[in-house]
C-alpha cells in the first residue's frame, strides 16, 4: 500500500525553502554592494589623496634673480667638479662626467648646471661673505677658490652620502671613487684655505666628526624638534666653510656663529620642504621624516605598518584633516624668517633678499589657506 502524500508537508518545505532563499539573495545583495560601496570610497579616497599629493608635490621655495657678478660666480662653482672629473684616472673621467651628468638631470649638450636642484643660498653665502662691503679683511682670490671648491665637494658628497644610505643608489667602483676622491680635494682645499692653522685645523675635524655623529646617529627622536636637531648636525660639513670663511674675514666669531646658525636654519627649511614634497614615497618605505613626527601614535603605528592602498589612503587624509602640511609649511616658513633675520642684522642684505625670495610662496601658502 502507498504511503498518502503528506501534501501540507510538501507546501511548508517549499515556502521555507523559498523564504530561505530570498534571504540568501538578500544577504549576497547586501555583501554586494557592501563591496562596492568599499571599493566606491577607496576610489574616492584614492583620488582625494591624488589631489592633496598634487598640492604637496607643487610646493616650492622661490627663486631669486642673481645678479651678473653672482651668476659669473655659480658657473666657476660649478666648474669645481669638472676638477674632480679630471682629477681621478683618466679611464674613468667620462663615465664619470656622464654619471654627473645623470645626476644632475642634464641632457648631453646643455650648459654645465651640476647644482640646478640646489637652492642657491647653498653656495650663494659663501658669495656674498666673500663680497661684503665694509670689512678691512678681504680673501684672496686663491682662498676664495679654495673655499668654493671645498663647498662644492661637501654640497656633492652629502647629497651622495644620502642616496647611498637609504639605497636609491647601488655602490660601484665608480661611485666609491668619486666618494674617497670628492673627500681628498675637499680636505685638500680646505687645508689650502686655513694655512694650516692648528685651531682651524681643530675646527675642520670637529665639525667632520659631528657630521658622522648625525649621518650614522640611531637614536630615538621624540618629535620634530629633536629631528631638526639631528639634521643640524647631519649638515655640519656644508657649514663648514660658510663658518671659516666668515672668521677668516671677519674675525668675529660671534659673526661667524650667526652665519652658521642662519645657514643651518636656510638647511632645515629645506628639509621640511623636500619631506613634504616625498611625504607618500617616505610613507610607502616606513622613512621616518618630518611629517612621521608630527602624526599622533596610532597614526605612526600606521604610518611604520601600512599593507593596503586604503591604509596609504587614511594615512594622507589624516594628514591633510590634522593640518600637518601647514604646520610643517609655518615651521620651514619660521626657520627661513630666521636666517633672514639674522643675516640682514648682521649687513648682508643682499643675501636676506634671497632667504625673503625663498619664502615667499610658503608665506603665500599660510596666508591663502582657509
Amino acid at each position: 500500500m502507498a504511503k498518502p502524500d503528506n501534501f501540507f508537508g510538501r507546501q511548508a518545505k517549499k515556502i521555507i525553502a523559498g523564504k530561505i532563499y530570498k534571504h540568501f539573495i538578500g544577504i549576497c545583495k547586501y555583501v554586494f554592494s557592501l563591496s562596492f560601496k568599499s571599493d566606491l570610497d577607496t576610489c574616492n579616497m584614492y583620488q582625494e589623496r591624488l589631489n592633496l599629493l598634487h598640492e604637496f608635490t607643487a610646493l616650492s621655495f622661490g627663486r631669486p634673480l642673481l645678479a651678473s657678478e653672482e651668476r659669473a660666480f655659480y658657473d666657476a662653482f660649478n666648474r669645481h667638479m669638472i676638477d674632480l672629473v679630471y682629477s681621478l684616472p683618466v679611464s674613468m673621467q667620462t663615465e664619470s662626467l656622464l654619471f654627473l651628468m645623470q645626476y644632475a638631470g642634464m641632457r648631453i649638450g646643455e650648459k654645465l648646471d651640476l647644482f640646478r636642484n640646489y637652492h642657491s643660498p647653498s653656495w650663494s653665502f659663501l658669495y656674498w661673505i666673500g663680497h661684503a662691503e665694509k670689512v678691512s679683511r678681504r680673501l684672496t682670490p686663491d682662498e676664495m677658490e679654495c673655499a668654493a671648491g671645498a663647498q662644492a665637494m661637501a654640497m656633492f658628497l652629502h647629497s651622495l652620502d644620502d642616496h647611498i644610505h637609504d639605497g636609491s643608489m647601488t655602490p660601484s667602483h665608480l661611485l666609491l671613487l668619486l666618494r674617497s676622491q670628492a673627500w681628498l680635494l675637499m680636505k685638500e682645499k680646505l687645508i689650502r684655505f686655513t694655512g694650516g692653522n692648528a685651531v682651524d685645523r681643530a675646527t675642520i675635524d670637529d665639525f667632520i666628526n659631528t657630521y658622522y655623529e648625525g649621518i650614522s646617529s640611531r637614536a630615538t627622536l621624540s618629535g620634530l624638534d629633536e629631528y631638526c636637531r639631528l639634521f643640524r648636525r647631519q649638515m655640519a660639513t656644508w657649514t663648514l666653510i660658510p663658518y671659516l670663511a666668515s672668521l677668516k674675514r671677519y674675525r668675529d666669531r660671534s659673526f661667524a656663529d650667526d652665519i652658521k646658525e642662519a645657514y643651518e636654519c636656510f638647511g632645515i627649511a629645506w628639509r621640511l620642504l623636500d619631506d613634504i614634497n616625498d611625504v607618500e614615497e617616505d610613507m610607502h618605505n616606513h622613512e621616518h621624516s618630518a611629517v612621521y613626527y608630527l602624526l599622533p601614535r596610532q597614526w605612526q603605528i600606521l604610518w611604520d605598518s601600512h599593507e593596503t592602498v586604503r591604509d596609504i589612503n587614511e594615512l594622507m587624509l589624516h594628514i591633510h584633516a590634522a593640518d600637518t602640511i601647514d604646520t610643517l609649511i609655518l615651521t620651514a616658513e619660521k626657520y627661513l624668517l630666521r636666517a633672514e633675520t639674522i643675516v640682514r642684522d648682521r649687513g648682508m642684505t643682499e643675501l636676506a633678499d634671497e632667504l625673503m625670495t625663498l619664502r615667499g610662496p610658503l608665506a603665500l601658502w599660510l596666508h591663502d589657506r582657509p
